[in-house]
């Protein structure tokens, strides 16, 4: 709709409804103070942009041709009855009739009230001096129109989540690091600390000497006689220069030279000298500088076992040793999990092991790297109770070196994982466990005396887990009409593919070989189903290259049996169960009935048979049930 010419090019178009002005059919316009109040009306509602025209056509005044009228701002609301006089003041740009005031000039009598505009009054395009209505603000205000987007209240409550969740991060971070400080302080405060360092020039690496002290003044082990504390457990934890770590148990009747003391068993150094004087012999004897000393009271494990929930240890064969107070009941599984009580038992039981002191020493550092492994596990980590009663046995349990911090005992935790895990653990290599020097009864003499070769290689960081093997220590085996060997370990009790083929293959065929040169007739191997030595897996090429390796060995009679997945009871093996729930599965649907798992009894009941035979031959699944029955 085009605007009437007699309308200055500052005003748009009336709106309908107005008192003072109509708009027809017959295009009839007239321009009064009561349209001009109108069309200021109009424009005060938003209801179209301003629309500016070309100059006037000759004969119109010049005033209202002037094409320096200012655009009145769309939204603004005018007085209606400011220009009721329809005069106009000299020198004045206004047109008669129109309520605006002129520059330099203020209506007499009160300001007229002026309306704000709405939000939408903003956003209908409307302009002041060609730029877009930010709202009305009176021209003598000292406040500039508002430029704040009309989306920021909502772009201020979309971000307001993230501040929250920063700022939760950055209290959770806060509380973090506090409860490691607090931990810190608490480790630090409460460690038992001894004067127990040599003060001896440094060596390559670090070394931390550990030792497990029985003493009978806490209550930890049985009163039998001894006076004091003793050394019942020597082990030597290395990192070398080339980030290797090794843990190194030597035998409590090592047969040494003690500084001060001629040659003797290692744990009389203690005996002697306490700390100071066994750091010194374990010196002397490894080449290796202590650098930190870690004292574990035997009495303690009991407390650091149960804070950390308990642990799984194994053991394959029945023991009630009345001197350990150790009970073990293989029906109820070779792997058992055990409390602080049976894991202090467990450690200490020697007399009915069949390889004696070293035999035990194993068992010790099996206890330690599992308190070891669940004090790192996450179950640990985010418990905050369990890491308070961790802490507070664990402080109770350990004396250290003066020098010893938090850092360093969680720098011997990594350590002595890691060695676990890559079977760098065991003793020097032995010449011979019952070595009589006189005056102290049956030592344990290492080969060459020290075994210089071996501890040459631990400060290298050059030792392999071959190194740790010693069947040639192994007590001699007793006659016997029948050997069975059910020897066997999991990857993850092993560590590694090689630490479980050296006991799954390497320890069974030198204990064949054994037999068989001491003239026992029958040899009785549980071997696995698929065993194969050219099989691409490494478990059933393992099984198959032990069967042809105990083959040709000179037995009579060699039985091979290739059982399915075992049932075990008691076993705590998650994936064994999760396995032989499947295989009944499909065995129900008639599917793989000749895999279908077997109990062990089954396994036993077929070996007592072959034993009373001179079978030989591989037995298959069904030849085991058919010996069974």
């Amino acid at each position: 709709m085009t605007p009437p010419p007699d309308l200055p090019p500052s005003f748009g178009p009336g709106a309908s409804g107005s008192s003072n002005r109509r708009s027809g059919e017959n295009g009839e316009k007239k321009a009064s103070s009561a349209g001009s109040a109108a069309s200021a009306r109009q424009a005060d509602a938003g209801s179209s942009p301003t629309i500016r025209r070309p100059p006037a056509p000759a004969g119109r005044s010049a005033a209202q041709a002037s094409p320096q009228r200012r655009s009145l701002r769309q939204g603004s609301r005018q007085d209606a009855d400011a220009g009721s006089a329809g005069q106009r003041r000299p020198g004045s740009h206004v047109r008669p009739g129109s309520s605006a005031v002129p520059i330099g000039q203020r209506p007499s009598g009160p300001e007229p009230i002026r309306a704000l505009p709405t939000r939408g009054a903003a956003s209908s395009g409307a302009t002041w001096n060609g730029q877009p209505d930010a709202g009305f603000v009176r021209p003598d205000s000292p406040f500039p129109p508002s430029t704040q987007p009309e989306g920021t209240p909502e772009g201020t409550r979309r971000r307001r989540p993230l501040r929250w969740v920063a700022a939760i991060l950055v209290l959770l971070l806060v509380l973090i690091m506090g409860r490691v400080a607090w931990l810190w302080h608490d480790v630090d405060s409460k460690l038992q600390r001894v004067d127990a360092l040599s003060g001896a020039r440094d060596t390559s690496g670090e070394t931390w000497l550990i030792v497990g002290s029985d003493s009978r003044a806490n209550g930890g082990v049985p009163q039998d006689g001894t006076e004091g504390s003793r050394a019942d457990s020597i082990m030597v934890l290395h990192k070398a220069s080339n980030g290797q770590a090794s843990l190194t148990s030597l035998p409590r009747d090592t047969y040494v030279e003690i500084p001060g003391y001629d040659n003797d068993k290692i744990n009389s150094a203690y005996s002697y000298g306490q700390a100071p004087l066994l750091v010194q012999t374990a010196e002397r004897l490894t080449g290796l500088t202590m650098d930190h000393y870690v004292e574990v009271g035997m009495g303690g494990v009991t407390r650091m076992v149960d804070a950390v929930g308990g642990i799984d240890v194994c053991l394959d064969y029945d023991v009630d040793d009345h001197d350990s107070s150790l009970v073990w009941d293989t029906s109820k599984g070779t792997c058992q999990e055990v409390d602080g009580d049976k894991a202090l038992a467990y450690s200490r039981m020697r007399k009915s092991d069949p390889t004696g002191d070293i035999g035990r020493a194993q068992r010790q550092r099996t206890v330690v790297s599992a308190v070891v492994s669940k004090a790192m596990s996450a179950q640990t980590l985010i418990n905050p109770f369990r890491q308070d009663k961790l802490v507070d046995s664990g402080t109770q349990a350990l004396t250290v070196d003066e020098d010893a911090s938090p850092l360093d005992l969680g720098q011997m935790a990594l350590a002595f994982r890691s060695a676990s895990h890559k079977g760098l653990t065991g003793a020097p290599p032995i010449d011979t466990l019952d070595y009589e020097p006189g005056g102290i009864g049956a030592a344990v003499l290492l080969q060459d005396t020290t075994a210089p070769d071996f501890f040459s290689k631990m400060r290298a960081g050059e030792l392999t887990a071959k190194d740790f093997d010693q069947p040639d220590q192994w007590p001699e085996l007793p006659e016997a009409d029948v050997l069975f060997s059910c020897l066997g370990t999991t990857l993850r009790d092993a560590g590694s593919q090689a630490a479980q083929y050296r006991v799954d293959y390497g320890y069974q065929y030198e204990v064949a070989r054994r037999a068989a040169a001491r003239g026992v007739p029958h040899y009785v191997l549980v071997s696995a189903w698929g065993a194969k030595a050219s099989s691409r897996s490494f478990y059933a090429r393992m099984k198959g290259e032990l069967e042809a390796a105990v083959q040709v060995l000179p037995f009579r009679h060699i039985s091979i049996l290739r059982p399915p997945l075992l049932e075990r009871k008691g076993s705590t093996r998650g994936g064994e169960r999760l396995a032989a729930a499947v295989l009944r599965g499909l065995n129900a649907l008639g599917l793989l009935r000749a895999l279908r798992p077997m109990p062990t009894s089954v396994v036993a009941r077929c070996m007592h048979a072959l034993a009373h035979s001179q079978h030989s031959g591989i037995l298959e699944a069904r030849d085991i049930w058919t010996y069974a029955d």
